[in-house]
């Protein structure tokens, strides 16, 4: 995390030297922009409750894991976004991970259990494209946009006792969604986003609701608190020891960033 945060660091500081006479301004903006978001995410993995019915547990290969905790753990995301007019096109890379003892069941034997531990990550890669509808304004915008996600759930378990086994599924899922941007005075914007994605295609169905709160410090940087959720429905359709399955997998938690507007 410490390296893909140095690296960012530098690539807006040459940026910075080499496009001596970009705005700030990204919204209402008829040249070119470029903004980088580099993110220290606290979040929490862990399956939905839903009208009062317990969290929904991941199967990977004979066992029934039931990940999740309180816990916030630290996590990184990088966002890097460009744009012309009306136009724009951005790229977000995440990673989540979890581990932590627990016992595992057997699927097919609930009154089995054992003890052991579990080592969860995901990860995220997302590049859309987006178009802004309505006015070309500098104090509010709306976009719609689509493209892909990239999400890899790499999962290893170790019961007790026993032999590790790994289950590590990568699919991509089309995404299409929307976006509200609004100055709300005194230097602070927010944004509001909603997507779903998915359709049977990579997961059977996800979606993801965020928004964020900005506050501008000097012309090329702002610092943001962000909130984000994301659910996803994913079965490889698979059996025995490949069969990976989680119903209302939900990655969220809180972001806080430093936006390099070039």
């Amino acid at each position: 995390m410490r390296r893909i945060l140095t690296c960012f660091s530098l690539a807006a500081g040459l940026a910075c030297l080499a496009l001596p006479s970009a705005t700030a301004q990204d919204r209402g903006n008829p040249d070119w922009h470029l903004v980088i978001a580099p993110y220290l995410w606290f979040s929490n993995l862990d399956g939905a409750e839903t009208l009062g019915i317990p969290p929904d547990r991941q199967v990977a290969g004979p066992y029934v894991v039931p990940v999740g905790d309180t816990l916030l753990e630290k996590s990184w995301l990088v966002r890097a976004e460009v744009g012309k007019g009306k136009l724009r096109a951005w790229l977000n890379v995440s990673g989540a991970k979890l581990a932590k003892s627990t016992v595992f069941t057997l699927e097919s034997d609930p009154s089995d259990s054992t003890s052991g531990s579990y080592d969860f990550s995901w990860y995220t890669g997302e590049l859309y494209a987006a178009y802004q509808v309505g006015g070309f304004a500098t104090s509010n915008a709306i976009e719609l946009y689509a493209g892909g996600r990239y999400v890899r759930h790499k999962q290893i378990l170790t019961p007790s006792g026993g032999q590790s086994t790994t289950n590590d599924e990568q699919w991509v899922d089309p995404v299409i969604g929307s976006r509200f941007y609004t100055e709300l005075g005194r230097r602070f914007w927010a944004t509001f986003n909603g997507d779903i994605g998915g359709f049977g295609v990579g997961s059977d169905f996800s979606w993801t609701l965020g928004g964020e709160l900005g506050f501008r410090v000097v012309k090329p940087l702002d610092i943001s608190l962000r909130y984000n959720y994301q659910e996803v429905d994913y079965d490889n359709r698979k059996d025995g020891a490949d069969t990976y399955r989680w119903s209302n997998g939900v990655q969220q938690g809180w972001f806080f960033g430093a936006i390099i507007k070039l």
